[in-house]
């Protein structure tokens, strides 16, 4: 217990210092810019320490900013998921492409998820492989569920 808290205690100060500097680091780019977007918040920033309260907050609002967008592939003809795997790799270059995966599983009722950060870049991946792979795999984006409740036995005031 007490190594995994000292372990984190340092994992913590140096995620700090990391944080401090990229700060410095964006505040002398501005400023070798010659823009005005230097304020004296930005500056204090630098100087102030930040809560314990508020790294965890903050955290947590980085992961609720990062969605993701999905796109499933499905095999026309029965293929397994790791030889769906392999067409879509040998095919379909995504560095070419630009565009950055972030998940490339495989499902248990047979499809494969890819994940990326970008809207746009799912589209072009979805259109690529309907075009390379179309005779085998077909891609698709998933749809949103609009679920409905309703509430029984609410009294009335």
């Amino acid at each position: 217990m007490k190594s995994v808290s000292s372990l984190r205690g340092v994992y913590n100060t140096i995620m700090a210092n990391l944080e401090e500097k990229t700060r410095k680091i964006e505040i002398l780019e501005c400023q070798v810019k010659n823009t005005s977007d230097v304020t004296p918040e930005a500056t204090s920033l630098i100087e102030k320490k930040r809560l314990y309260s508020e790294t965890v907050s903050g955290n947590n609002k980085k992961r609720a900013e990062q969605k993701t967008f999905k796109l499933t592939v499905k095999s026309k003809s029965s293929h397994s998921i790791e030889h769906m795997k392999t067409l879509v790799k040998t095919k379909v270059n995504p560095v070419e492409m630009k565009i950055g995966i972030t998940t490339f599983k495989g499902l248990r009722n047979g499809r494969l998820l890819i994940e990326t950060q970008n809207k746009k870049e799912i589209d072009a991946l979805s259109k690529t492989i309907n075009e390379v792979c179309g005779e085998e795999l077909e891609a698709s984006t998933p749809r949103r569920r609009n679920p409905r409740l309703i509430i029984y036995n609410v009294q009335k005031k």
